[in-house]
């Protein structure tokens, strides 16, 4: 009996219209939700995105900012550094307090710290470096001559000897350290007269030392130098000779006809006294 009432249930309920079929509207409900979920998504990720570039966008502002700032210190030290150095070398250039024969280890020193371009070399230029520099040199040559003439006259001493040989090469160092800043100043002046600037023929006529420097300068092209010594010398001529030819060349090949006519004549006294003498 239990089991034909079951049946029976069974088959009423498979035969009713009013059966709950809930799952299509529950799908419905459920796509519905999920596509205002997506939508939602979207909408979220438009909004992220627009928040996303304003960020960038700030942050490139930011960056415009700090390359500003750091536009802005880097002019402020290099006028400051311009200053220290206009400063300077008017400080060793321009006082007549300086003495060069007293100082000229300090000027080398400041114009090596000075001069790391052609700016700074028309700096010099403009403070009658080129004068000052050419004492410095004339003045570093005679001491050079008779360091070395010492050197040789006390070879024999050792403790003597040793010293002078010191002296010998610091000053060997700092007569090319001057040679290679004339160097450079000459090369200013080069480049001013290509771009034809004026007030550099004026600068060029108030050099009067240039012909003993080159005289100086030839001196030292002698076998008993080292051969950076000799280098910088010739160079040091032949810079001289390009900025002022008129003026320079004329004495430069004096000076080299009396010194080839002068080891000429000691040549031949010296064959004539030994022809005597045997």
């Amino acid at each position: 009996m239990y089991f034909k009432n079951f049946k029976k249930k069974k088959a009423k309920e498979a035969s009713s219209p009013n059966k709950k079929r809930v799952k299509p509207e529950k799908l419905q409900k459920i796509d519905e939700t999920n596509d205002t979920i997506e939508i939602d998504a979207d909408e979220n990720d438009s909004e992220n995105d627009e928040d996303d570039d304003d960020e960038d966008d700030d942050e490139d502002d930011g960056d415009d900012d700090d390359e500003e700032e750091e536009d802005e210190e880097t002019n402020q030290l290099n006028n400051i550094k311009l200053c220290i150095k206009e400063n300077l070398a008017t400080t060793c250039l321009m006082n007549p307090d300086v003495d060069v024969k007293q100082c000229w280890q300090s000027i080398l020193m400041v114009m090596k710290s000075i001069i790391e371009d052609i700016n700074d070399a028309t700096l010099i230029l403009a403070r009658q470096g080129l004068s000052v520099l050419s004492s410095c040199f004339l003045h570093l040559s005679v001491l050079y001559q008779n360091n070395y003439s010492y050197n040789q006259d006390s070879a024999a001493s050792s403790s003597s000897s040793s010293i002078s040989t010191v002296n010998f090469n610091n000053l060997s160092y700092d007569i090319c350290e001057c040679m290679q800043i004339l160097i450079h100043l000459c090369e200013a002046v080069k480049h001013h007269l290509n771009k034809r600037n004026t007030g550099i023929n004026q600068i060029i006529q108030l050099w009067k030392e240039k012909n003993e420097l080159c005289k100086r300068a030839l001196m030292l092209v002698n076998f008993y130098n080292s051969i950076e010594v000799r280098t910088k010398a010739l160079e040091l001529v032949r810079m001289v000779i390009c900025v002022s030819p008129a003026e320079t060349l004329q004495f430069v090949i004096q000076v080299l006809h009396n010194a080839t006519f002068s080891a000429n004549s000691q040549v031949n006294i010296q064959i004539f006294f030994k022809a005597i003498i045997a």
